[in-house]
């Protein structure tokens, strides 16, 4: 969708042969990413060729995945992030839409309390200044988008609960922030200088115990680390084959090491 967005921001429209090279891409994803199941890469495809027929939604696309790093709250709080899209409905309305992939669609309440969307409505509301109505949406791909909103008086509250949460963090020291694998390890921005990361990412010497000789807090702590650990490694070995992939692509030939031959699969 990002790529077909820039498609959009250069012509102002996508046409049928803008839509070909979108799904081709998808295709090409597919393979790279070694989705070797039918069901889920038509699932895909589908998804991506139903959401590139009704790319618009308004009168005006503003944005495709654009950066925000210069948006400041009342309270001086500097904002950073992206918004996938941004749409003018019409000379009073803003639509923002972030694309989500889950399976399972938020309540009308989780929704109206999702602090993703919240962001959303307040960065657009300094950014766009001169719309009077700002709708928030999440595109979940495989259902309908969902729509919600902000009131003036729900906005103000957010920013003053953000300015809060900005006070706390900066009141950190070291010793309130010793690190922790979970399972988003691997989207953390600061997971290349975090000693336990890497850690994770390096170590290969593992010793499993029998689980008979656990009792439950030593059950539930090993199952934590094993499950985080595990996702770290999967998107490890993703980035990794990225990089394999790459090159064998730049080079036109196999990847050729001291430990083995590397080739990409037709």
């Amino acid at each position: 969708m990002q790529y077909a967005g820039q498609i959009w921001m250069k012509k102002n429209k996508l046409t049928k042969t803008d839509i070909k090279k979108t799904l081709k891409l998808y295709e090409e994803v597919a393979v790279r990413e070694g989705i070797d199941n039918p069901v889920v890469y038509q699932e895909g495809l589908s998804l991506v060729t139903n959401r590139l027929n009704a790319f618009e939604l308004g009168h005006k696309i503003l944005s495709i995945e654009e950066d925000f790093k210069d948006i400041v709250t009342e309270d001086g709080i500097t904002l950073i992030g992206a918004m996938d899209k941004v749409i003018e409905v019409d000379e009073d309305t803003l639509l923002i839409v972030d694309y989500k992939t889950s399976k399972t669609a938020p309540t009308v309440d989780e929704l109206r309390g999702d602090a993703q969307l919240s962001i959303y409505d307040l960065v657009a509301s300094i950014k766009f200044p001169q719309y009077k109505r700002i709708i928030v949406s999440l595109d979940m791909l495989r259902k309908e988008i969902l729509y919600s909103y902000r009131t003036k008086e729900e906005r103000k509250e957010f920013s003053e609960h953000l300015t809060l949460i900005h006070k706390q963090m900066m009141s950190f020291e070291k010793k309130d922030a010793s690190p922790q694998l979970q399972i988003l390890c691997p989207w953390c921005d600061y997971k290349d200088y975090c000693d336990t990361y890497k850690e994770a990412c390096e170590k290969s010497d593992y010793n499993f115990l029998p689980i008979s000789n656990y009792d439950h807090d030593a059950l539930v702590k090993e199952w934590r680390r094993v499950k985080d650990t595990k996702k770290i490694l999967e998107q490890r070995e993703r980035e990794l084959a990225m990089v394999i992939i790459e090159k064998i692509k730049t080079s036109n030939a196999n990847l050729i090491s001291e430990v083995g031959e590397v080739y990409i699969r037709q």
